[in-house]
């Protein structure tokens, strides 16, 4: 029996991230012809459970070497225990098991903080694995890595050289080739855009919230606020602007302002909360599992977006997105992954800080509305396209962990 250790999933209440983890170990299982067990780090039993829950499957356990308080110590306190505890975590991990995948996002890129104690910390859990891809395989999965600058670039381009990546676009596969070294590239798409096992069987969640499919619009404000503007409070006042506007064009449908992410920070629902209610407003700040938060995104008419995988898991379920982009994320997997750059809005501080954001949504919106049979038709196709790349990815990706 093969024992996998899949890291980078602590927090299921991280939709997007939760999905990854639930498609990677979902489709590992129904590909491999012999039995694995699933280890991960999930930060305790009920983010464990949700896992099991959603996937099926049984045999996932919980690994992990870090203290019961670690999503409250500071990074500064985080570091010190990585480097203290290192090598016998290098030890435990490469004695217990066969394969260590680290899942992504874009946990290996310099959007979310440049600090020098947070650059170290990175640096160092990339050392960590470095020294355990010298005896057991080690693959880099649904990465957005980069990009680098600096001294920075000098030391991970030494530390990746022993290490396999999956990348989740074209162009990251390109920046890495050109500038990287790894041990093995593949080119695939964002293990969200597959079906979640059980999207099909979270239809009543609907009911929960009395909403009807196409009757009500799907809004995700994102708790990274200081990515779009410096003040908090234009910032609200901007997605304050876009909901007034969408009332009055759509004045028969519904407003969801739905959380994608919990987390110590930059929790959506924080931002939610902020929001002026209204008749035809409805929160849903409460912790759903994600193939629920999917059926809701996907049963919208349409959904504007602060968080990428919002607009994966709405593109999944064939509606259009309009994304309010931050990173070169958005580029690699909506605007050339899915051949959709005319639904992404890129970063400019300035148009959130003179309160022009609203009118540059109502222009895609209105686009969105204008093109909407061709652009779900699109959709369908190029989703269904990638798809087909992720499954051969993770039948290849398979078939080297059953030979080896």
């Amino acid at each position: 029996m093969k024992k996998i250790l899949i890291i980078h999933i602590p927090n299921t209440l991280n939709y997007g991230s939760a999905m990854m983890a639930i498609n990677l170990m979902y489709y590992m299982n129904k590909e491999s012809k012999e039995p694995i067990e699933f280890y991960c780090d999930a930060e305790d039993n009920f983010h464990l459970e949700r896992l099991k829950n959603e996937t099926g499957i049984k045999n996932i356990y919980s690994f992990t070497n870090m203290p019961s308080n670690w999503e409250n110590l500071s990074k500064f306190s985080k570091a010190i225990k990585l480097i203290s505890g290192n090598m016998s975590y290098v030890n435990k991990v490469t004695k217990e098991f066969d394969e260590l995948i680290v899942l992504g996002g874009d946990d290996f890129s310099e959007y979310y903080d440049v600090k020098l104690y947070v650059t170290f910390h990175k640096m160092f859990l990339i050392k960590q694995l470095d020294s355990i891809a010298k005896k057991i395989p080690v693959i880099l999965y649904g990465q957005t890595i980069g990009p680098y600058t600096s001294w920075r670039k000098k030391i991970v381009k030494q530390l990746f050289k022993r290490m396999s990546v999956i990348t989740r676009d074209t162009v990251n596969y390109n920046y890495l080739r050109k500038n990287f070294v790894f041990k093995n590239y593949n080119d695939s798409r964002d293990l969200a855009l597959l079906d979640l096992p059980k999207q099909n069987d979270k239809k009543n969640i609907l009911n929960r919230y009395e909403l009807i499919n196409d009757k009500y619009l799907c809004l995700v404000i994102s708790g990274l606020q200081y990515q779009y503007c410096s003040s908090e409070k234009t910032y609200i006042e901007n997605w304050e602007m876009i909901i007034n506007k969408i009332s009055e064009k759509y004045p028969n449908k519904k407003i969801v302002l739905l959380a994608h992410v919990f987390c110590n920070g930059s929790s959506d629902s924080t931002m939610i909360e902020k929001i002026k209610n209204s008749d035809n407003i409805i929160k849903i700040i409460e912790p759903l599992l994600p193939s629920e938060a999917r059926v809701i995104l996907g049963n919208a008419y349409f959904t504007i977006t602060g968080r990428m995988h919002a607009a994966v898991s709405t593109f999944q379920m064939g509606k259009p997105v309009i994304s309010l982009s931050y990173s070169a994320k958005y580029k690699g997997v909506i605007s050339d992954g899915l051949d959709l750059p005319e639904l992404v809005i890129e970063k400019n501080a300035e148009m959130w800080d003179k309160f022009q954001v609203s009118s540059i949504v109502m222009n895609k919106v209105d686009y969105v509305e204008e093109k909407y049979s061709e652009l779900t038709e699109k959709i369908e196709n190029n989703v269904e396209s990638c798809k087909l790349q992720i499954l051969n990815t993770i039948k290849n990706l398979m078939s080297s962990i059953i030979k080896g």
